[in-house]
């Protein structure tokens, strides 16, 4: 389960149940932090979390070698553009900031 530690960044499922047992240890000392954490983290930064789980399953499940993380940041930035671009400052400098920060 400490990633840290054995150096593997595979989205292995846990291999035993005290794997669970830990994370249900950590998550039940730390809930008040992660509430805490979580009232602050913007709605659209939870949405990405969520994706890159779900993302992680699909994976897994098909075998795919293929990082959707990536693919997916970059449809993510993407709009983030397009939304900038739609509603603009009004300048053209508006425009070129939303491009350069893209």
């Amino acid at each position: 389960i400490e990633r840290s530690q054995t150096g593997s960044l595979d989205a292995t499922p846990a291999s035993s149940g005290g794997d669970k047992a830990v994370i249900k240890l950590y998550a039940q000392r730390y809930l008040k932090e992660i509430i805490d954490m979580l009232d602050i983290v913007p709605r659209q930064m939870l949405l990405i979390f969520k994706m890159n789980d779900c993302l992680r399953h699909v994976d897994y499940a098909l075998g795919s070698p293929s990082n959707n993380l990536v693919i997916a940041g970059k449809y993510a930035s993407r709009r983030v553009l397009d939304s900038d671009i739609s509603h603009p400052e009004g300048t053209m400098l508006g425009f070129f900031k939303s491009w350069i920060q893209y």
